[in-house]
């Protein structure tokens, strides 16, 4: 809350909630979002239409362009979850289940996939230095593939997704990374759950509004922060939020999805649940997410 101090301040929505004395709260504090509750329960009883149709949607665009954004109520009731393949690589007996694009769960199979046919010098200490060093040199190798996915809406991504899960994409990969040395940087190219129920169901979900506080922008009628998700979108000659180098297949196009770096994942073994595996750290959730299933499956 310090570091975003300022742009608290200067929105009546987040001040009112989180610095409601003029100050910022402080631990032990209780902090009320009474409109968010309410916003909540709506949802609760009228199911998600209430919140792209109904009177919520009507709040929250009438605030917007009160505020000197752009918003119709046409681009909520177009809005829409698309249930698309899951990504699937099948490594040691297990299956690994990733997100497909625009998220990047496939960016994980990546760094697991070109990984795995190094031989482990040590295999009993897989946070040795070397195995640090292969980790680092796959996440420089795994990151320019992952600039050429975007929302399979808009781009087609095929090729990349057949070709990253596949042996011979990941024995070319390897010939690239080397023990005993590596190169010049111009060589190389929110919160989530993990839910298990009595059943064994599980959900791996990660969801986020991008930077603390996202657009330092709160709905005043409905208590929403909004994100600012639009800066993971690539500009021409401007890197992303991610601090990633712009990309082509993720420029703006009207109703696109911004490629993501959320990889929420789920491990089986002979088709029963293992792991739940998932990171809240943007650019970072790739590489935290494969540590974890490499320290877990990978020894």
């Amino acid at each position: 809350m310090e570091s975003k101090e300022s742009g608290i301040s200067a929105d009546e929505g987040l001040s009112k909630i989180f610095a409601p004395a003029g100050r910022l709260l402080e631990a032990g504090q209780i902090c009320r979002n009474e409109n968010l509750s309410r916003t909540s329960k709506q949802i609760s009883e009228y199911g998600v239409a209430a919140f792209y149709n109904g009177s919520i949607a009507v709040d929250l665009v009438t605030d917007i362009m009160g505020a000197g954004g752009i918003l119709k109520m046409n681009d909520l009731k177009q809005c829409k979850s698309n249930l698309e393949n899951l990504w699937l690589m099948k490594l040691k007996g297990l299956k690994i289940l990733g997100m497909p694009p625009p998220s990047s769960g496939g960016t994980a199979v990546i760094l697991v996939n070109s990984k795995y046919p190094i031989q482990y010098e040590d295999t009993s200490n897989i946070s040795s230095s070397l195995q640090i060093h292969r980790e680092i040199e796959s996440l420089k190798h795994a990151f320019p593939v992952r600039m050429n996915l975007g929302d399979p809406d808009f781009v087609d991504v095929k090729k990349v997704l057949s070709d990253v899960q596949s042996h011979e994409f990941a024995a070319e990969l390897k010939k690239t990374i080397y023990d005993n040395m590596t190169f010049d940087s111009n060589y190389y190219d929110g919160s989530h759950l993990s839910i298990v129920d009595s059943e064994r169901n599980a959900v791996s979900m990660t969801t986020t509004i991008n930077s603390y506080f996202g657009a330092l922008y709160l709905s005043p009628s409905t208590g929403i922060v909004l994100n600012n998700e639009m800066v993971d979108f690539s500009i021409l000659e401007n890197v992303t939020g991610d601090g990633a180098p712009p990309a082509p297949p993720n420029f703006i196009c009207p109703f696109k999805r911004p490629l993501s770096s959320k990889t929420p994942t789920i491990v089986l073994k002979d088709e029963q649940l293992t792991a739940i595996v998932g990171a809240r750290e943007r650019s970072k959730d790739n590489s935290w997410n494969h540590g974890g299933v490499s320290e877990s499956f990978c020894q």
